[in-house]
């Protein structure tokens, strides 16, 4: 059978759940329902899973997750934890008799969840930019409840999805208890930097999507060498991982310059997720990437690389002004000083005040997915 016919029928599939999902969330109303715990997120083993699953286990509680295909069994994974592929009836059979379900970018067309049902919006982050209705989108805001970590993010999360500040509960994200615990392994040895940028431009839904300043919003591959030549000189290793929506070119203009490049194979690999990654590094490197707000909570150095931020605010929308956005991490500007600025904020304590912790992050962040259960009755 030909590749093109095996796309066709796995979107005929899926075209075919999501549809039976509306009508039988719309009219037949499934129930009972099993206490159960469903979740998907994406990438699919990310750390909101893991966090949520190693709780649920505690707590005894039937767990399912939802996977976009095969995958490996990480060892961090409880035993008793379910594995299944999304876009299979048995996923969809599950889903719809479970009492719990948690999603990152959706699920099953994200109808409206019955009330026998919680449905929660984890989402993926806190939003620095500009998301959901406020740039015209209205997908995944039928739920339960989702999570804000701050006041300042309950009004933006209210507003992003259009529905009641009611339906935003006050809580830290799971995945954020990563980035405070001790990391269970050390895949990337010594000391290092992490480097996330969040994409410039992307075709989604066969529609190309342009935020900011493609050309001029990252340094140029000089100025990469140069700086990973720098931190090499102090012992200091550049990782970098790229969004999955950027361009393959990035991941090797990094790697050509000599970064570390990590991508989900990697992490897979070496037992491993992204957070705990991010728990033994010496500082972030990010943009607009909604990771700052996260690594607040370690009280290390954020190092904004912020090249067409007039650009990205006309273009995309951000939710914060540049002052505002001063507390959270450090501006480098481009130039000659770029690489000197970095190892001097790497140098320097992380600025920390009551004010970014207000703003940012106003629920306490310790035991944070015990107490997102608790919240849920859990």
């Amino acid at each position: 059978m030909s590749r093109q016919v095996h796309r066709f029928l796995g979107a005929a599939r899926s075209h075919m759940i999501k549809v039976a999902a509306v009508l039988l969330r719309e009219g037949v109303r499934v129930s009972p329902k099993k206490i159960r715990v469903v979740i998907r997120a994406r990438p699919d083993l990310d750390d909101t899973t893991r966090m949520l699953v190693a709780e649920l286990a505690k707590r005894k509680i039937s767990t399912v997750v939802l996977t976009a295909g095969h995958v490996r069994r990480p060892t961090w994974m409880p035993r008793e934890v379910r594995l299944l592929r999304v876009r299979s009836l048995q996923a969809f059979a599950t889903y719809m008799t479970s009492s719990h379900v948690f999603f990152t970018h959706g699920l099953f067309g994200s109808v409206r969840p019955p009330s026998n049902q919680i449905v929660v919006n984890v989402w993926h982050g806190m939003p620095l930019k500009s998301i959901g209705a406020d740039i015209g989108h209205s997908e995944y805001r039928r739920f339960t409840v989702t999570i804000a970590t701050s006041e300042r993010f309950r009004e933006i999360v209210a507003r992003s999805f259009d529905v009641d500040p009611s339906a935003v509960l006050l809580a830290e994200l799971p995945r954020n208890e990563m980035l405070t615990r001790t990391a269970s392994t050390r895949p990337v040895q010594g000391r290092y930097v992490v480097w996330l940028p969040t994409w410039r431009s992307a075709v989604l839904k066969s529609t190309l999507h342009v935020d900011g300043d493609p050309q001029t919003g990252v340094p140029d591959s000089d100025e990469l060498t140069s700086l990973v030549a720098e931190l090499a000189a102090q012992g200091v290793t550049l990782v970098a991982k790229i969004h999955p929506f950027s361009d393959p070119s990035e991941s090797d203009r990094f790697r050509n310059a000599g970064a570390m490049v990590l991508d989900e194979t990697w992490l897979a690999d070496n037992e491993t997720t992204l957070y705990e990654v991010l728990s033994a590094s010496s500082a972030l490197m990010t943009d607009y990437s909604s990771v700052a707000v996260d690594y607040l909570v370690t009280g290390r150095p954020i190092i904004f690389v912020h090249r067409d931020l007039d650009a990205y605010r006309q273009s995309r929308g951000l939710n914060f002004t540049n002052e505002e956005l001063a507390l959270l991490g450090s501006t480098v500007l481009e130039g000659p000083g770029f690489v000197e600025d970095v190892l001097r904020i790497l140098d320097a304590a992380a600025p920390s005040s009551e004010e970014a912790r207000e703003l940012f992050h106003s629920v306490e962040g310790s035991g944070a997915t015990s107490r997102l259960l608790d919240l849920l009755s859990l």
